[in-house]
């Protein structure tokens, strides 16, 4: 780049040659001519050609207190974010926003997201809608369940299927990634059978391969009793034990809990008084159902509740009925009644 600069005018020296300083807007190398009335000054001539008096200068960039040089630009090293504290230093953090504050890069995580280890160097790292561990807050551990929108999920779920929830949520499943294996399955058969060396708990009852009774030979059906009455009733054949048939719990009785105990068998839990069951319809006569001591009742208004007020003297109130969700249809006072 080249910049024109004018030579001041004063002050000089006793030569009459200009002294002090001279600068430019812009920062880098400039060739200065010298001119006199306006015309180049030359330094020499070489066969008749005017050789100039000139010289190459550099210009640093000199900024105002309190800021710093950085690629030849005046910036403020306490509140550029791309040059912050020194030249260079660009503030950016993962799942986070940047600012340079007094020299030092400060980040301010995302919504959802939180610097749960306390480093800055892999910024806001934990996501709060889904991590189990970090759920909502740091260090809000779901005891079970997933996490789901910041919230821990109310209940154990039964992952694999198999009707058992996981025991590590107070569920008797011992293994709630593999259906096969659960109270409800079957260890047992001629010894050296597949479940009887596989290493598994396969029955969840604490007994694995040898220490299972079903898993020797046989001489009568209390041989092959695995303490399970979750899967079923086992018998001796021929020596052998043969599993029985797993038990099925269902009450089809949406206000109680049935669960297996392998020592006892089903067990069934009423749940709460009000817990939502039936027919969720909220009409003027009918009110979603609830459960009442384990069974899921009727909540309909009573037939002194208005479902139809009387719009004219000679409409009729219509009541609910009691007896159904339903509204009756809608009448009109006998004739002659007086109707001012």
């Amino acid at each position: 780049m080249v910049d024109t600069i004018d030579q001041p005018e004063v002050p000089t020296d006793a030569d009459g040659r200009a002294t002090g300083y001279i600068g430019s807007e812009l920062a880098g190398e400039a060739g200065i001519v010298a001119k006199v009335d306006g015309a180049p000054l030359c330094r020499e001539y070489i066969d008749g050609e005017c050789r100039r008096a000139q010289v190459m200068v550099h210009f640093e960039a000199l900024c105002p207190a309190g800021q710093i040089a950085c690629n030849d630009v005046c910036v403020d090293p306490k509140t550029d974010s791309e040059n912050c504290g020194e030249c260079g230093v660009v503030c950016q953090f993962e799942n986070a926003t940047a600012e340079c504050v007094g020299g030092e890069c400060v980040m301010t995580c995302l919504d959802g997201w939180a610097d749960c280890n306390y480093y800055d160097g892999d910024g806001c790292e934990t996501n709060l809608q889904v991590d189990s561990e970090n759920c909502g807050t740091c260090g809000n551990i779901c005891p079970w369940g997933d996490c789901v929108n910041g919230q821990c999920t109310g209940e154990c779920t039964d992952k694999d299927g198999d009707g058992f929830e996981d025991a590590a949520c107070g569920g008797i499943d011992c293994d709630d990634s593999n259906a096969d294996i659960g109270p409800n399955a079957y260890e047992g058969g001629p010894p050296g059978s597949g479940v009887c060396v596989d290493g598994i708990d396969n029955d969840c009852d604490g007994l694995t391969d040898g220490d299972e009774g079903a898993c020797a030979s046989c001489t009568d059906d209390t041989d092959c009793d695995d303490g399970n009455a979750c899967n079923g009733e086992e018998s001796c054949v021929w020596g052998e034990c043969v599993p029985g048939v797993g038990l099925n719990c269902s009450d089809n009785n949406e206000c109680t809990e049935e669960r297996c105990v392998p020592g006892v068998g089903c067990v069934y839990t009423e749940l709460p008084d009000g817990t939502p069951c039936g027919d969720q319809s909220d009409t003027e006569c009918d009110n979603p159902d609830t459960c009442v001591a384990g069974t899921c009742a009727p909540n309909l208004e009573p037939s002194t509740t208005v479902c139809r007020p009387a719009v004219s003297g000679c409409d009729a109130v219509e009541y609910c009925t009691g007896l159904d969700g339903q509204c009756p249809p809608d009448d009109v006072e006998p004739e002659g009644t007086e109707c001012r």
